[in-house]
């Protein structure tokens, strides 16, 4: 039984640790010069390309483009704007949407509390009064 527990705290704490990936998105360009900045300056989108939380979309003078987040929402950056890739998709309403940060902070609470069980041995035994 001890062995059980150890082996699922010991992939629950692995678990806890990975990273989650970041929302993915894609900038296509509608029309006109696009430009995306991943943070060493600006190049040009030819077509589309994958984008990620932070990038930043310009259009130029006659460009367009839509940024496409993973869940199908799509963001419009107009003519003459900068828009911000978001790490969430802009649709989300917060209903339904679960923030990763609460997720890894109560699998690191879990995983404290298996912890104190396993270490605090055997406490089925009753305390006597002698």
């Amino acid at each position: 039984m001890l062995t059980c527990w150890r082996t699922f705290l010991s992939l629950g704490l692995c678990g806890a640790l990975l990273p989650l990936p970041a929302i993915a998105a894609t900038v296509q360009t509608v029309s006109g010069s696009v430009y995306i900045d991943r943070g060493s300056g600006y190049t040009n989108v030819g077509g589309s390309t994958s984008a990620k939380p932070g990038d930043l979309v310009m259009a130029k003078a006659g460009g367009r483009a839509v940024i496409i987040y993973e869940d199908g929402c799509r963001q419009a950056v107009e003519v003459g704007s900068v828009a911000t890739v978001g790490s969430a998709s802009p649709c989300q309403s917060g209903i339904g949407f679960i923030d990763h940060d609460y997720i890894i902070a109560g699998m690191a609470i879990a995983a404290g509390a298996g912890v104190a069980v396993v270490l605090s041995g055997d406490d089925d035994k009753e305390a006597s009064g002698q």
